[in-house]
């Protein structure tokens, strides 16, 4: 199968407040979030991760890259900003099966455009694609709902999936 899923920010104290995620610390976090894959994931499976494994501020990156190991599947990253200072180890990392920062896949016969960042347009959009990102953590933004309103894009960060990665299937039926 595979999965979707964006913003995990590993060991990000500033996340569980800016985005009120509820746990009362990184540690329960980072558990929280690897239970959560764990149970749906299997070795087979792939998630692609649309962008930020990495906290806000700087970061040792050995301890985001013991986490990831400990995550089932295959995974792809899809870089985000908080990712960006961490490119070159993240390739030297062997974790990943692919790094890149936009990614077109197929997935139950639909095309999938991946980025981080919401797009405003993107590859076969009038044909019926469908545009993942992540970025905008909790953020209901009204010009970007309003913008999105009519349009095959979906959220797949965290914040709003339940923290947990989803199928296509599961984030089609339930738009956010």
């Amino acid at each position: 199968m595979i999965f979707y899923t964006s913003d995990l920010h590993f060991c990000d104290e500033k996340i569980l407040k800016v985005c009120k995620r509820p746990y009362d610390s990184v540690d329960t976090m980072n558990h929280a979030l690897t239970n959560n894959w764990n149970s749906r994931i299997g070795e087979m499976d792939t998630t692609y991760i649309l962008g930020d494994i990495f906290p806000c501020a700087g970061f040792e990156a050995k301890t985001i890259f013991d986490l990831i190991k400990n995550l089932h599947g295959k995974k792809v990253l899809i870089a985000g900003n908080h990712d960006e200072d961490y490119l070159q180890e993240l390739e030297q990392s062997g974790l990943f099966e692919n790094i890149t920062r936009i990614a077109f896949v197929t997935d139950s016969g639909k095309e999938i455009v991946l980025c981080h960042y919401p797009l405003m347009s993107w590859r076969n959009d009038e044909a019926g694609s469908v545009h993942l990102y992540g970025h905008l953590h909790n953020k209901n933004l009204p010009e970007v709902q309003k913008y999105y309103k009519d349009k095959n894009a979906y959220n797949v960060g965290l914040d709003v999936r339940n923290f947990t990665p989803l199928t296509l299937s599961e984030i089609l039926g339930g738009k956010k």
